[in-house]
């Protein structure tokens, strides 16, 4: 190699290695370099080998002779036992093994790795009245600052404060970035047991501010949507847990069912975030014919802005509903993410009818869910509890029609007609649940949720011709009852929720009939005029029931007095005062009503 080519080559070999070991190395060489030179053959300007150029230093080195070469080398291995300290010896017997001679690599001890193999020092007590930072177990609860836990718990990391156990949100979202799959995992599994305990309010009196808050400004919605696009399906599944931690109240729907057999229970409010001013502000002073419209406005935000107002939009605007979709219809999960899934899509219906409507045109969606989780026929499970959700009707796939019907009677008669919805009512309120060949509570529930999301169509006038066919099937479900009013049993839950969804049925097919003759009428007298056209089931359909209705009644008021059974009672009580009312409301419009008659009757009633 030519000399150009050598200096080439250090510069570039400098310029590799770290400026911290050439500076080490150049201090080292100037001291040795006066002991054979003297201080008047230094360069100008300097007086020790430090201060030399590098230009000058690399000529330097090239110019010496053989003979200085191993004094070089000598040098610099005394100046790294001069400049660098050597680790203390550890003695065998400190050591967690004893070393052995023929083991391979253990001939050498590594005390930087035995440090992280003691034993951590207690959580010290910091004497300051500042917030610390928030560390949470597996389980999402809240670890006391001062709290010495165990190591084998698995809540000690070698992140800030070592001593320590727990994880920070900090550290659980970098977690979730990891490049192992256990690790992702863990952390989002660990953030949706947060999520749950704060949306019961577990950390209302020991931590400042609001955790939800929190999440939100540091990315949570991002993170769970990029973790639902992971390949992994443990991670996917994982991601879509914490998402129904977020979104999903259980204690709100509860409350939600509860109400649906209350007076005009089956209205629901959208709930989505009050309307922002600052949209209003921005439109003020342009003229209408170039204002933008809502969707252009929305439109042309990002997802980061769309999702600071409104959460529900903004995962809408990514694109959640085809991976919902994908996850259902390819995937194929565990029985407990086909719930999950099902509860998010349940919530973003009741978000808006504009939401209700984005579920009902996801493309495959609803195709997927009534094939999948609403078929008109299947088999006995063999197993119990089921190892898959696919091929069985589910209560809360039935929920998520019910609620998307709610949103308005459009998208309730595009589920009844265009996807067969009134067929598999059909299919599985024409037979007893026991009858199902499902389990005993399953079947309850199915039913319960068939019985409402006819009731919702009922009040918009739909379904109706299903009543007159299914006829004798409710009649017989009525007749249960009376074998409950004749034992000494109170209703369980479950079916108090069956018996309430049949009276809010029978409520709004009563409403609706008591309009037959009206728009009758109306049709009758438009001579060629458009008007809407009678619905099916006319006032002689449903007059027979109501005696029997009666007598129920009367059976759960005389049962208040028994303690076993007044729990029960006093919940379907209101459920039949309300369709009484609706009885008595629609009878004073029909031609056949008899004030004095009927006003008797209500006298002798003697409930």
């Amino acid at each position: 190699m030519s000399q150009s080519e050598i200096l080439d080559e250090q510069k570039k070999l400098l310029s590799q290695l770290d400026p911290r070991l050439v500076k080490f190395i150049r201090s080292q060489k100037a001291q040795s370099v006066p002991s054979s030179t003297s201080p008047s053959e230094l360069p100008r300007g300097g007086s020790s080998r430090e201060n030399i150029p590098l230009e000058n230093v690399s000529k330097q080195s090239d110019s010496l002779s053989a003979a200085q070469e191993p004094q070089e080398v000598t040098m610099e291995g005394e100046g790294e036992e001069e400049g660098v300290p050597r680790p203390p010896a550890v003695m065998e017997e400190v050591l967690p093994v004893r070393p052995q001679k023929d083991w391979v690599h253990m001939d050498k001890v590594e005390p930087e790795k035995l440090e992280w193999m003691r034993d951590l020092p207690a959580p010290r007590k910091k004497g300051t009245k500042k917030a610390m930072q928030a560390r949470f177990n597996f389980a999402g609860t809240l670890i006391p600052p001062n709290e010495d836990l165990p190591t084998h718990l698995g809540l000690h990391h070698h992140g800030e404060e070592p001593e320590r156990a727990g994880y920070s949100l900090q550290e659980l979202f970098m977690l979730s970035r990891s490049q192992f799959n256990q690790q992702r995992m863990l952390a989002l599994s660990t953030l949706a047991n947060i999520l749950s305990k704060a949306r019961a309010g577990g950390y209302t009196s020991v931590l400042k501010g609001s955790v939800l808050s929190v999440l939100l400004d540091a990315g949570l919605l991002f993170l769970l949507r990029f973790a639902l696009d992971d390949s992994v399906e443990g991670v996917m599944s994982a991601a879509v847990h914490a998402l129904r931690a977020f979104l999903v109240c259980a204690e709100d729907e509860e409350c939600l069912d509860s109400t649906f057999s209350w007076f005009r229970g089956l209205a629901s409010f959208p709930l989505l975030p009050s309307a922002q001013d600052d949209e209003d502000e921005e439109d003020e002073g342009v003229p209408e014919n170039i204002r933008e419209s809502a969707k252009e406005r929305e439109a042309r935000k990002s997802d980061y802005d769309v999702a600071r107002q409104d959460v529900v939009k903004g995962l809408l605007k990514m694109k959640l509903l085809p991976r919902l979709r994908y996850i259902l219809e390819v995937v194929r999960p565990s029985p407990r993410v086909v719930q999950d899934v099902l509860e998010i899509l349940t919530r973003i219906a009741r978000h808006s009818s504009s939401s209700a409507t984005q579920v009902l045109d996801c493309p495959r969606l609803m195709e997927t869910l009534l094939s999948e989780f609403f078929p008109t026929s299947w088999t006995a499970p063999s197993l119990t509890p089921r190892q898959s959700a696919y091929g069985f009707p589910l209560a809360s796939a039935m929920k998520l029609l019910r609620v998307v019907a709610t949103s308005g009677r459009h998208a309730c008669a595009r589920l009844l007609n265009s996807f067969g919805v009134t067929e598999r009512l059909s299919h599985v309120l024409s037979i007893e649940p026991s009858e199902l060949l499902l389990e005993e509570s399953e079947a309850v529930r199915i039913t319960a949720e068939a019985y409402r999301l006819w009731a919702v169509a009922a009040g918009y006038g739909q379904a109706c011709k299903l009543f007159i066919e299914l006829y004798p099937s409710l009649a017989k479900s009525l007749q249960s009852v009376h074998r409950v009013l004749d034992s000494s049993n109170p209703l369980l839950p479950l079916q108090i929720q069956r018996v309430q969804a049949l009276l809010s049925l029978l409520t709004q097919v009563t409403n609706t009939a008591g309009c037959h003759q009206e728009l009758q009428t109306s049709m009758v007298s438009s001579q060629g005029h458009e008007c809407p056209p009678p619905p099916p089931v006319s006032w002689g359909h449903i007059t027979g029931l109501q005696p029997s209705l009666l007598g129920h009644l009367k059976g759960f008021v005389k049962n208040l007095d028994n303690p076993l059974q007044k729990e029960s009672s006093l919940a379907v009580i209101p459920t039949y005062l309300a369709y009484l009312h609706a009885y008595y409301q629609q009878l004073s419009k029909q031609s056949c009503f008899k004030p004095v008659e009927t006003l008797a009757g209500t006298r002798t009633a003697d409930i």
